[in-house]
């Protein structure tokens, strides 16, 4: 009894799936909607971080730094973009004292649709941020930074992969009502 049950489990299996449904109830994939929608989500990024963002707060290996101890600006135009920030914190027992520090960065960026990711390839960097002594650091051209990125409207956060730093900004105010085109090799466009 055992191996009839046995032999009717393993005839079942390998019956084609073809003779166990109709043709009409299997289900339609599109195989290129995952990319269709990658690729469109690309452009929407592209488009949409073109500009100037104003640095609001960051989180540095778990500290918080906002108001004025986070000043910074994120500038991107379609394939480059430069960033700068300093970040200071109050020394404990000393009012009105704080260390400051520094980092700036020019990159060549893309979004990286296998990964749903930013990625940052860098051109010039300089730090002292990982310095007591106030020594700038220099990052090798090419290094990659990879950037989880959420953009809404006039918010943006990068999030460097493995969380140990997250960025928060803000769309800058246009004043001229224009914003660059991606599409038109960086030339404005009115809106």
């Amino acid at each position: 009894m055992q191996a009839s049950l046995s032999f009717l489990a393993l005839a079942l299996f390998l019956v084609p799936w073809s003779a166990r449904q109709d043709a009409g109830d299997a289900p339609k994939l599109d195989p290129r909607a995952p990319h269709a929608h990658a690729a469109s989500e690309a452009e929407r990024i592209q488009s949409d971080l073109c500009g100037a963002w104003e640095l609001t707060q960051s989180e540095v290996s778990g500290r918080r730094f906002s108001g004025p101890q986070c000043a910074g600006f994120l500038v991107v135009a379609p394939g480059y973009c430069s960033l700068q920030a300093r970040l200071s914190q109050p020394v404990q027992g000393a009012t009105g004292v704080s260390i400051a520090g520094l980092t700036a960065g020019t990159y060549r960026w893309s979004y990286d649709t296998s990964r749903l990711t930013l990625a940052l390839t860098t051109l010039m960097h300089g730090s002292d941020m990982q310095n007591d002594d106030g020594q700038i650091d220099y990052e090798p051209t090419g290094t990659r930074r990879d950037y989880e990125i959420s953009l809404a409207a006039n918010d943006l956060i990068l999030t460097k992969s493995g969380g140990s730093t997250r960025m928060y900004f803000r769309r800058m105010p246009s004043t001229s009502g224009a914003k660059l085109d991606p599409k038109a090799g960086g030339e404005r466009q009115r809106r």
